[in-house]
């Protein structure tokens, strides 16, 4: 009698037996490294309950908790960046913005 035996079954077998969760239902926190569900974090405005750790939020979900809905307006929203002191150091700072621009898009 052996101690260990091979599990025979079929890959289509083995795919009935695993059960689907759909993506995007439970967090991981950062600090405690606990799962939990992801409606219970949004309940509690971003914060794990087992820890207490804040989750970032979106530059969208700031603006939505500090301003009344509707009344933020967006200025200058094409600004770029310049170099009006043509300022040199080992590269000039119009290539190194360039460069960083190209690499972030």
């Amino acid at each position: 009698m052996a101690w260990f035996k091979k599990d025979r079954s079929t890959p289509e077998d083995q795919d009935r037996r695993k059960v689907k969760v759909p993506e995007g239902l439970w967090l991981k926190c950062n600090h405690c490294r606990a799962i939990v569900y992801r409606k219970e974090v949004e309940r509690s405005a971003r914060v794990c309950p087992k820890c207490e750790y804040h989750f970032p939020i979106s530059v969208e979900e700031r603006i939505d908790l500090l301003l009344d809905l509707g009344t933020f307006r967006e200025w200058s929203a094409g600004l770029e960046p310049t170099d009006p002191l043509h300022f040199k150091d080992t590269q000039r700072y119009s290539e190194r913005l360039q460069a960083a621009q190209q690499s972030t898009g």
